[in-house]
């Protein structure tokens, strides 16, 4: 009877963990001040509330460069994960000439080996890249975006392997090895904008996702289903 209640469970641990429960969600309508809930600014980022992408009158992180700010940022840590996948909805506007090259960075990366994983960006030139180990010149191009609109990416990750993959706006996945090598588990999504000193504009991010990788998870309840049964022998 033991067993058969045990295997339950672990059975029913298994399909919880299945589903992806997040390890950390972000839709910022509970703030009006910054920085607040465990954000971090720096280099002058001017942090505020701009409009929901749903709703147009509740918040989201918007993150403002002007030409005297050289890159700006907004990080935020959640819970170390080898594997999984960090899905937020974005928008950029540009209020000057754009340079090329930089733009609003969606980040994932670790805070103990302080390496970047991998990043999508929003680009100065309109294109949408996937940035990993050959950065901006060789990025891996996603697709093209239009100021003012916003758009819902997709960022996953595999420590095993060093791989990141990069979706956009539903369309089909890219991937690439990590940004830098030995970077380990992702701990960090870091938020920021970089670009030619004369160029002024804002990104924007709301809604904000990180997942792990449902079959890790599922094995590790597998793996407690073989303890019980040695247990039981």
């Amino acid at each position: 009877m033991r067993l058969t209640l045990m295997l339950g469970m672990m059975l029913g641990l298994a399909a919880v963990v299945a589903q992806g429960a997040p390890v950390w969600q972000e839709n910022f309508d509970s703030y009006t001040t910054w920085p607040a809930g465990g954000w971090e600014r720096g280099n002058n980022g001017d942090l505020s509330m701009g409009f929901d992408h749903t709703t147009g009158s509740a918040n989201c992180l918007m993150l403002t460069k002007e030409p005297s700010v050289s890159e700006p940022w907004a990080y935020h840590t959640f819970d170390s994960t080898a594997q999984g996948t960090a899905t937020a909805w974005v928008r950029q506007t540009i209020d000057s000439t754009p340079g090329s090259g930089g733009g609003l960075r969606f980040v994932i990366a670790n805070v103990a080996t302080n390496k970047d994983i991998g990043y999508i960006c929003l680009t100065e030139d309109k294109y949408v890249t996937l940035n990993t180990t050959n950065g901006y010149d060789t990025a891996r191009r996603l697709g093209t975006y239009d100021p003012g609109t916003w758009y819902q990416i997709s960022l996953s990750w595999d420590a095993s392997t060093e791989t990141v993959t990069a979706s956009f706006n539903g369309g089909a996945p890219v991937s690439d090895s990590y940004k830098q090598s030995g970077a380990g588990n992702a701990d960090q999504l870091l938020g920021y904008i970089s670009n030619t000193v004369s160029t002024t504009f804002s990104g924007y991010v709301d809604d904000i996702v990180v997942t792990p990788e449902p079959t890790t998870l599922g094995l590790l309840a597998m793996g407690g289903l073989a303890l019980v049964r040695r247990r039981k022998a």
